[in-house]
Protein backbone atom coordinates (compact mmCIF):
# COMPACT_ATOMS: atom_id res chain seq x y z
CA UNK A 1 0.00 0.00 0.00
CA UNK A 2 1.50 3.60 -0.83
CA UNK A 3 1.34 5.85 1.82
CA UNK A 4 -1.25 8.12 2.19
CA UNK A 5 -0.68 11.81 3.09
CA UNK A 6 -1.64 15.12 2.00
CA UNK A 7 -1.57 15.58 -1.79
CA UNK A 8 -2.94 12.03 -1.90
CA UNK A 9 -6.03 11.39 -3.73
CA UNK A 10 -8.34 8.69 -4.99
CA UNK A 11 -10.32 5.54 -3.82
CA UNK A 12 -8.02 4.70 -0.51
CA UNK A 13 -8.30 8.36 0.46
CA UNK A 14 -12.05 7.87 0.58
CA UNK A 15 -12.30 4.42 2.30
CA UNK A 16 -9.22 6.53 4.68
CA UNK A 17 -11.81 9.15 5.16
CA UNK A 18 -14.82 6.38 6.17
CA UNK A 19 -12.72 5.24 8.61
CA UNK A 20 -11.76 8.13 10.04
CA UNK A 21 -15.60 9.80 10.57
CA UNK A 22 -15.39 8.20 14.10
CA UNK A 23 -12.78 10.73 14.73
CA UNK A 24 -14.11 13.89 12.80
CA UNK A 25 -17.64 13.11 11.90
CA UNK A 26 -17.67 16.37 9.62
CA UNK A 27 -14.91 14.72 7.21
CA UNK A 28 -16.01 14.37 4.05
CA UNK A 29 -15.21 11.13 2.11
CA UNK A 30 -14.31 13.15 -1.24
CA UNK A 31 -11.32 11.00 -2.15
CA UNK A 32 -8.81 14.35 -0.91
CA UNK A 33 -6.27 14.03 1.16
CA UNK A 34 -6.05 17.19 2.79
CA UNK A 35 -5.57 19.40 5.88
CA UNK A 36 -8.85 18.52 7.80
CA UNK A 37 -7.99 14.57 6.88
CA UNK A 38 -4.17 15.15 8.06
CA UNK A 39 -6.14 16.37 11.46
CA UNK A 40 -7.91 13.34 11.94
CA UNK A 41 -5.02 11.01 11.39
CA UNK A 42 -3.08 12.85 13.68
CA UNK A 43 -6.47 12.11 16.09
CA UNK A 44 -6.48 8.55 15.13
CA UNK A 45 -3.13 7.83 15.94
CA UNK A 46 -3.03 9.15 19.35
CA UNK A 47 -6.33 7.87 19.81
CA UNK A 48 -4.48 4.41 19.72
CA UNK A 49 -1.13 5.11 20.83
CA UNK A 50 0.99 5.59 17.68
CA UNK A 51 3.70 8.29 18.11
CA UNK A 52 4.47 10.23 16.94
CA UNK A 53 1.22 11.20 15.11
CA UNK A 54 2.72 12.10 12.03
CA UNK A 55 -0.34 12.83 10.19
CA UNK A 56 0.50 9.89 7.60
CA UNK A 57 -1.90 6.81 7.32
CA UNK A 58 0.64 3.39 6.41
CA UNK A 59 0.04 -0.32 7.02
CA UNK A 60 0.15 0.50 11.05
CA UNK A 61 -1.88 3.30 10.86
CA UNK A 62 -4.81 1.57 9.00
CA UNK A 63 -4.22 -1.32 11.16
CA UNK A 64 -5.36 0.49 14.70
CA UNK A 65 -7.73 2.07 12.14
CA UNK A 66 -9.59 -1.79 11.48
CA UNK A 67 -7.93 -4.08 13.19
CA UNK A 68 -11.24 -4.66 16.56
CA UNK A 69 -13.13 -6.63 14.40
CA UNK A 70 -15.67 -4.95 13.68
CA UNK A 71 -14.69 -2.10 10.77
CA UNK A 72 -13.71 0.66 13.21
CA UNK A 73 -11.10 1.53 16.21
CA UNK A 74 -13.16 2.58 19.30
CA UNK A 75 -11.91 5.76 20.27
CA UNK A 76 -12.23 5.03 23.96
CA UNK A 77 -9.83 2.46 24.16
CA UNK A 78 -7.14 0.71 22.71
CA UNK A 79 -6.62 -2.85 21.91
CA UNK A 80 -5.07 -4.78 24.65
CA UNK A 81 -1.46 -5.98 24.16
CA UNK A 82 -0.72 -8.56 22.51
CA UNK A 83 -4.10 -9.31 20.84
CA UNK A 84 -3.28 -9.54 17.24
CA UNK A 85 -5.43 -7.50 14.69
CA UNK A 86 -7.10 -9.33 12.12
CA UNK A 87 -8.69 -8.15 8.72
CA UNK A 88 -12.29 -7.28 8.40
CA UNK A 89 -14.17 -5.67 5.62
CA UNK A 90 -14.89 -2.15 5.69
CA UNK A 91 -18.67 -1.02 3.95
CA UNK A 92 -17.67 0.37 0.57
CA UNK A 93 -13.68 -0.86 0.68
CA UNK A 94 -13.29 -2.53 -2.84
CA UNK A 95 -9.73 -1.20 -3.51
CA UNK A 96 -6.72 -4.04 -3.72
CA UNK A 97 -4.58 -1.90 -2.11
CA UNK A 98 -6.49 -1.29 0.72
CA UNK A 99 -7.40 -4.87 1.03
CA UNK A 100 -3.27 -5.51 1.46
CA UNK A 101 -2.99 -2.63 3.84
CA UNK A 102 -5.32 -4.42 6.18
CA UNK A 103 -3.54 -7.91 5.32
CA UNK A 104 -0.01 -6.02 6.56
CA UNK A 105 -1.30 -4.28 9.47
CA UNK A 106 -2.91 -7.67 11.03
CA UNK A 107 0.44 -9.14 11.10
CA UNK A 108 2.16 -6.92 13.81
CA UNK A 109 -0.09 -6.57 17.46
CA UNK A 110 -0.85 -3.18 18.32
CA UNK A 111 -0.17 -2.45 22.22
CA UNK A 112 -2.74 -0.18 24.29
CA UNK A 113 -1.20 3.41 24.02
CA UNK A 114 2.39 1.99 24.11
CA UNK A 115 4.50 2.09 21.05
CA UNK A 116 7.12 -0.49 22.25
CA UNK A 117 10.68 0.21 23.95
CA UNK A 118 12.02 3.61 24.42
CA UNK A 119 14.79 5.45 25.69
CA UNK A 120 14.83 7.52 28.32
CA UNK A 121 15.72 10.29 25.67
CA UNK A 122 12.90 9.58 23.77
CA UNK A 123 10.19 10.06 27.02
CA UNK A 124 10.01 13.91 26.36
CA UNK A 125 9.73 13.55 22.74
CA UNK A 126 6.77 11.24 23.55
CA UNK A 127 4.60 13.23 25.83
CA UNK A 128 4.90 16.45 23.43
CA UNK A 129 3.60 13.82 20.31
CA UNK A 130 1.20 13.34 23.29
CA UNK A 131 0.06 16.68 24.56
CA UNK A 132 0.85 19.14 21.84
CA UNK A 133 -1.83 20.55 19.78
CA UNK A 134 -1.75 19.58 15.95
CA UNK A 135 -0.35 22.30 13.77
CA UNK A 136 -3.40 21.88 11.53
CA UNK A 137 -5.91 21.35 13.70
CA UNK A 138 -5.98 24.59 15.81
CA UNK A 139 -9.50 26.30 15.79
CA UNK A 140 -10.12 30.04 17.55
CA UNK A 141 -13.35 32.24 18.04
CA UNK A 142 -13.46 34.34 15.10
CA UNK A 143 -13.69 37.41 17.36
CA UNK A 144 -9.62 36.96 17.84
CA UNK A 145 -8.77 36.45 14.38
CA UNK A 146 -7.28 38.56 11.76
CA UNK A 147 -6.22 37.54 7.89
CA UNK A 148 -2.76 35.45 7.78
CA UNK A 149 -0.67 36.81 4.94
CA UNK A 150 -1.56 33.82 2.85
CA UNK A 151 -4.83 35.20 3.57
CA UNK A 152 -3.89 38.35 1.97
CA UNK A 153 -1.48 37.60 -0.60
CA UNK A 154 -4.19 34.92 -1.98
CA UNK A 155 -6.81 38.39 -2.11
CA UNK A 156 -3.93 40.39 -3.50
CA UNK A 157 -3.44 37.29 -5.71
CA UNK A 158 -6.91 37.16 -7.74
CA UNK A 159 -7.99 41.15 -7.36
CA UNK A 160 -4.72 42.90 -8.50
CA UNK A 161 -3.45 43.24 -12.18
CA UNK A 162 -1.24 45.73 -13.76
CA UNK A 163 -3.03 47.75 -16.08
CA UNK A 164 -6.21 47.14 -14.82
CA UNK A 165 -6.28 47.23 -10.81
CA UNK A 166 -3.98 50.08 -10.62
CA UNK A 167 -6.29 52.51 -12.11
CA UNK A 168 -9.72 53.19 -12.04
CA UNK A 169 -11.50 50.30 -13.65
CA UNK A 170 -15.41 49.43 -13.84
CA UNK A 171 -14.89 45.24 -13.94
CA UNK A 172 -18.85 44.51 -14.70
CA UNK A 173 -22.11 46.04 -15.08
CA UNK A 174 -22.84 45.22 -11.37
CA UNK A 175 -19.95 47.12 -9.86
CA UNK A 176 -19.25 50.25 -9.40
CA UNK A 177 -16.23 52.52 -9.96
CA UNK A 178 -13.24 50.35 -8.42
CA UNK A 179 -9.53 50.45 -7.68
CA UNK A 180 -6.48 48.07 -6.27
CA UNK A 181 -7.50 44.88 -4.53
CA UNK A 182 -11.03 44.95 -5.39
CA UNK A 183 -11.86 48.77 -3.84
CA UNK A 184 -15.13 49.24 -5.03
CA UNK A 185 -16.70 52.57 -4.55
CA UNK A 186 -20.21 52.23 -5.32
CA UNK A 187 -21.34 51.49 -1.44
CA UNK A 188 -18.58 54.30 -0.10
CA UNK A 189 -19.14 57.72 0.75
CA UNK A 190 -16.77 60.50 -1.04
CA UNK A 191 -15.16 61.42 2.09
CA UNK A 192 -14.43 57.78 3.13
CA UNK A 193 -12.70 57.15 -0.24
CA UNK A 194 -10.76 60.38 -0.18
CA UNK A 195 -9.58 59.23 2.82
CA UNK A 196 -8.20 55.56 2.10
CA UNK A 197 -6.61 56.99 -0.79
CA UNK A 198 -4.94 59.43 1.11
CA UNK A 199 -3.85 57.01 3.57
CA UNK A 200 -1.80 55.10 0.80
CA UNK A 201 -0.07 58.35 -0.26
CA UNK A 202 -2.10 58.96 -3.14
CA UNK A 203 -1.70 63.05 -4.15
CA UNK A 204 -4.46 65.14 -2.41
CA UNK A 205 -5.98 66.47 -5.77
CA UNK A 206 -6.10 63.10 -7.83
CA UNK A 207 -7.38 61.40 -4.33
CA UNK A 208 -10.41 64.22 -4.34
CA UNK A 209 -11.04 63.88 -7.96
CA UNK A 210 -11.17 60.19 -8.14
CA UNK A 211 -13.18 60.04 -4.49
CA UNK A 212 -15.98 61.53 -7.01
CA UNK A 213 -16.78 58.07 -8.30
CA UNK A 214 -17.93 57.03 -4.76
CA UNK A 215 -22.02 56.00 -5.03
CA UNK A 216 -21.97 55.55 -8.45
CA UNK A 217 -22.62 52.39 -10.34
CA UNK A 218 -24.16 50.36 -14.24
CA UNK A 219 -23.30 53.08 -16.84
CA UNK A 220 -22.55 56.27 -14.16
CA UNK A 221 -19.63 54.72 -12.85
CA UNK A 222 -18.43 53.18 -16.64
CA UNK A 223 -18.87 57.29 -17.72
CA UNK A 224 -16.70 58.15 -15.21
CA UNK A 225 -13.84 55.27 -15.38
CA UNK A 226 -13.72 56.19 -18.89
CA UNK A 227 -13.36 59.86 -18.48
CA UNK A 228 -10.88 59.72 -15.72
CA UNK A 229 -8.79 56.23 -16.73
CA UNK A 230 -5.45 58.00 -16.31
CA UNK A 231 -6.44 59.45 -12.83
CA UNK A 232 -4.45 56.81 -10.78
CA UNK A 233 -1.52 55.01 -11.42
CA UNK A 234 -1.42 52.66 -8.16
CA UNK A 235 2.37 50.48 -7.13
CA UNK A 236 1.44 47.09 -6.36
CA UNK A 237 2.74 48.49 -2.65
CA UNK A 238 0.10 51.04 -2.42
CA UNK A 239 -2.48 48.12 -3.90
CA UNK A 240 -1.42 45.70 -0.56
CA UNK A 241 -1.79 49.14 1.34
CA UNK A 242 -4.95 49.42 0.18
CA UNK A 243 -6.10 46.22 1.37
CA UNK A 244 -4.69 46.92 4.68
CA UNK A 245 -7.00 49.86 4.92
CA UNK A 246 -10.10 48.02 3.48
CA UNK A 247 -9.53 44.25 4.78
CA UNK A 248 -11.21 44.96 8.27
CA UNK A 249 -14.67 45.79 6.96
CA UNK A 250 -14.73 42.21 5.47
CA UNK A 251 -13.13 40.21 9.06
CA UNK A 252 -16.28 42.67 10.65
CA UNK A 253 -18.18 41.03 8.12
CA UNK A 254 -17.16 37.23 9.23
CA UNK A 255 -17.15 37.76 12.82
CA UNK A 256 -20.81 39.20 12.62
CA UNK A 257 -22.15 36.15 10.78
CA UNK A 258 -20.11 32.89 12.14
CA UNK A 259 -21.00 31.76 15.45
CA UNK A 260 -18.33 29.02 15.44
CA UNK A 261 -14.49 28.46 15.72
CA UNK A 262 -12.77 28.25 12.67
CA UNK A 263 -9.52 27.03 11.55
CA UNK A 264 -7.03 29.98 9.92
CA UNK A 265 -7.42 29.07 6.03
CA UNK A 266 -11.07 28.81 6.84
CA UNK A 267 -11.16 32.48 8.15
CA UNK A 268 -9.20 33.78 5.62
CA UNK A 269 -11.52 31.66 2.69
CA UNK A 270 -14.68 33.49 3.97
CA UNK A 271 -12.59 37.09 4.42
CA UNK A 272 -12.02 36.57 0.88
CA UNK A 273 -15.35 35.34 -0.17
CA UNK A 274 -17.07 38.66 1.73
CA UNK A 275 -15.37 40.42 -0.95
CA UNK A 276 -18.20 39.81 -3.48
CA UNK A 277 -20.51 37.42 -1.76
CA UNK A 278 -23.18 37.88 -4.83
CA UNK A 279 -26.43 37.63 -2.59
CA UNK A 280 -25.02 34.55 -1.01
CA UNK A 281 -23.97 35.71 2.08
CA UNK A 282 -26.72 34.55 4.45
CA UNK A 283 -27.25 30.72 3.31
CA UNK A 284 -23.22 30.59 3.12
CA UNK A 285 -22.70 31.61 7.28
CA UNK A 286 -25.51 29.77 7.98
CA UNK A 287 -24.46 26.28 6.65
CA UNK A 288 -21.02 27.19 8.05
CA UNK A 289 -22.47 27.86 11.43
CA UNK A 290 -23.91 24.32 11.35
CA UNK A 291 -21.14 22.76 10.14
CA UNK A 292 -21.82 21.23 6.70
CA UNK A 293 -18.84 22.56 5.06
CA UNK A 294 -19.17 20.85 2.11
CA UNK A 295 -22.73 22.43 1.36
CA UNK A 296 -21.59 25.52 2.08
CA UNK A 297 -18.80 26.02 0.03
CA UNK A 298 -21.17 23.98 -3.02
CA UNK A 299 -23.22 27.49 -2.27
CA UNK A 300 -20.70 29.72 -2.68
CA UNK A 301 -20.11 28.29 -6.19
CA UNK A 302 -23.43 29.18 -7.37
CA UNK A 303 -22.87 33.01 -6.77
CA UNK A 304 -20.85 33.87 -9.60
CA UNK A 305 -23.01 36.25 -11.49
CA UNK A 306 -23.34 40.00 -11.60
CA UNK A 307 -26.38 41.34 -13.44
CA UNK A 308 -26.91 37.92 -14.60
CA UNK A 309 -24.01 37.66 -16.37
CA UNK A 310 -21.49 34.94 -15.07
CA UNK A 311 -17.81 36.25 -14.21
CA UNK A 312 -15.44 33.93 -15.19
CA UNK A 313 -12.95 35.45 -12.67
CA UNK A 314 -15.29 35.26 -10.16
CA UNK A 315 -16.20 31.01 -11.28
CA UNK A 316 -12.04 30.94 -10.80
CA UNK A 317 -11.54 32.53 -7.36
CA UNK A 318 -15.22 30.89 -6.00
CA UNK A 319 -12.98 27.32 -6.47
CA UNK A 320 -10.13 28.64 -4.78
CA UNK A 321 -11.95 30.05 -1.72
CA UNK A 322 -13.76 26.78 -1.84
CA UNK A 323 -10.05 24.85 -1.68
CA UNK A 324 -9.05 26.96 0.50
CA UNK A 325 -11.58 26.74 3.15
CA UNK A 326 -11.83 22.57 2.62
CA UNK A 327 -8.05 21.66 2.19
CA UNK A 328 -6.10 24.59 2.96
CA UNK A 329 -4.73 25.04 -0.08
CA UNK A 330 -3.79 28.38 -0.70
CA UNK A 331 -3.93 28.93 -4.95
Amino acid sequence: MAMLRVGSRGEDVRNLQTLLRQYDPQLGADGVFGPQTERAVRLGQRRNGLYPPDGIAGPMTMGVLTGNGAGYASPARGIPAGTPTRTVAIPGTRSAAFQKAQTAASAASVGKGDPGPLKAAVEPARERARTAAMPAGVTKPVATMTTSRAGSRFIIAHEAQRGVSNRLHHPSAGSGVTIGPGYDMKDRTQDQVERDLLAILVPREAAAAAAKGARLSGDAAGRFVRENKTLLNLSLTQETDLLGHIIGHYEAMVKRAIKVPLHQYEFDAMVSYAYNPGGGWRKTTNLVNENKNQAAMLEIKRHVRSKGEIIRSLVVRREAESRMFLYGEYK
